[in-house]
This record gives structure tokens, C-alpha cells and sequence, in this order.
């Protein structure tokens, strides 16, 4: 059963990458890809000062293909925006951010 499983998971992964290059969405370059990210994750920055926290809904993008989240997952600066109100995240965060510089924002 176990091994029925796992050649279904692995057709169902196929068929999903097969499924992400008829998307046209899905052939845009990172070069486009990325900036379009980094607005929208502005968009969801606050003054400092605000009482409205972080969101982190732009990581939604990276859930679109395996193209979007390797667009994104290579775009370091996307990773720099440190926002304490997830700190479970922050690992992870500086670790896709690489050598970009960093920006932290921390709300109590």
C-alpha cells in the first residue's frame, strides 16, 4: 500500500509540474517575477510606529508553481525585510536573504 502511495504522489507531482508550464503566468522570467514580489510585499509594510503588525501574505506567491517559489526563494531581497511579529520565520528569512542587507522591524 505504502508503495501505491508513493507512485501516486510521484505521478500527482508530474502531472502538477506538467500542469505549471501551461500556465503563462509560470514562464515569466525571474527578472520580472521578482520585482512584481517586492511590491507586493511592500504593500504590506507599516510605518514604523504603526500599530498594524507585518503580514506575510507575499509568501502566498511562492506557493503559485515551483517556478514562482524558485523566483522568489532566489530573489534575496525579498528575504531582508525582517518583520519580528512571526518570529518562526526569521530563521529562514535571513537564510534566503543571503548577503542582502537587512532590514528589521519588531513590534511588541
Amino acid at each position: 500500500l505504502r508503495s501505491r502511495v508513493a507512485e501516486l504522489q510521484e505521478e500527482m507531482n508530474a502531472l502538477n509540474s506538467y500542469h505549471d508550464t501551461l500556465v503563462p503566468a509560470a514562464s515569466l522570467p525571474s527578472e520580472i517575477l521578482s520585482p512584481i514580489f517586492l511590491l507586493c510585499q511592500s504593500m504590506e509594510r507599516h510605518p514604523i510606529g504603526s500599530l498594524a503588525k507585518e503580514t506575510l501574505r507575499w509568501i502566498y506567491l511562492t506557493h503559485v508553481c515551483r517556478h514562482w517559489r524558485d523566483a522568489a526563494i532566489g530573489c534575496a531581497t525579498l528575504w531582508s525585510y525582517l518583520a519580528f511579529s512571526k518570529p518562526e520565520f526569521t530563521e529562514v528569512m535571513l537564510q534566503r536573504s543571503r548577503t542582502a542587507p537587512l532590514t528589521v522591524a519588531w513590534w511588541r
